[in-house]
């Protein structure tokens, strides 16, 4: 394996790809690596990076890439730990990679593909992500996680702030629970706002959900502040209802107390005409505000409606 200092250089042939792991992968790395991998491709073409496998002691074994061919210049992207890397690009047809252990534990460390593509081949990062500058994008799940993933700290600022989330016509946006699928951490307060083109509505969509009951709340509304116009509440495991919007803005607020936790939430948010409507059938009970749950549901003593209409009158 790599001695420390050794500098592998690396030429990648236009629409070629070429195979990268550390030391002794995937068993586990030595102490003491510091293996440098300078790639180059043509000059009219760029460097992307996709990851096999990633994991490193995290906040000691480090995984560093930049443009160019200094490992002291133009960093863009640090990776540690177990979490899976997102694809990074270089500017220009050059690019660094470093990789750094200490004298303590080690991991299996890594596996990368890097490949040479064309000056076109840019990233945007989807709706409700978080940019971290240089075509690196990271899932919002990892926002205000207490634990920095953007080398600029970008995804660990503004933490009180409201997301805003932009939905242009027919466009879906993501939106997740912190850490999920893993559990979210206690005292979570977050607040997105979703904003649609004027003559459309938004549709919001549940993929999973597994909240504290009554504890671990998500709550929506029409409009752009989350003091006003509510019509929605749930916690726990059943699934929830789609739910639609009256004009093309509505909020979504997820607060977490200081005890259990449980997975969260994956929702999806998606950009739809004015004309859309969602009428309840006959075997599922009308909460108003196109808000349908199961007649199933009725009078089981859980609240599910707003307005609580689904456990009253039921003794008639």
């Amino acid at each position: 394996y790599p001695f420390p200092g050794d500098v592998s250089n690396i030429f990648v042939e236009a629409n070629g790809t070429v195979e990268i792991s550390s030391p002794l992968y995937p068993s586990n790395y030595p102490n003491f690596v510091d293996a440098t991998w300078l790639i180059e491709t043509q000059e009219d073409r760029r460097i992307r990076i996709t990851f096999d496998g990633f994991e490193t002691k995290r906040g000691y074994d480090f995984f560093n890439a930049g443009d160019g061919n200094d490992t002291s210049t133009n960093a863009f992207f640090r990776w540690h730990g177990d979490r899976e890397p997102p694809d990074i690009r270089s500017t220009g047809n050059q690019m660094w990679l470093r990789f750094t252990s200490d004298n303590s534990d080690t991991e299996n460390g890594f596996s990368l593909s890097a490949a040479s593509v064309p000056t076109t081949d840019i990233l945007t990062c989807p709706l409700a992500d978080i940019d971290c500058g240089h075509d690196v994008c990271i899932t919002n799940a990892w926002q205000c996680d207490g634990q920095s993933d953007c080398l600029n700290g970008q995804d660990e600022l503004n933490c009180d702030k409201v997301r805003i989330v932009d939905l242009g016509a027919n466009e879906m946006a993501r939106l997740l629970s912190t850490l999920h699928p893993s559990n979210y951490p206690d005292n979570k307060d977050i607040t997105w706002i979703l904003r649609a083109e004027a003559d459309r509505k938004i549709r919001v969509t549940f993929l999973s959900f597994d909240t504290e009951y009554k504890f671990d709340l998500v709550r929506a509304g029409d409009g752009n502040s989350s003091a006003a116009n509510a019509f929605f509440e749930w916690s726990w495991t059943k699934p929830p209802p789609e739910l639609v919007s009256d004009g093309n803005e509505m909020w979504l607020t997820f607060t977490s107390d200081g005890s259990e936790t449980r997975s969260g939430f994956s929702i999806s948010a998606v950009s739809v005409p004015s004309t859309y409507t969602k009428t309840c059938s006959a075997s599922e009970v009308d909460c108003g505000h196109s808000v349908c749950i199961p007649a199933a549901w009725q009078c089981d003593y859980l609240t599910e409606c707003f307005d609580g209409r689904d456990e009253m009158n039921c003794g008639n």
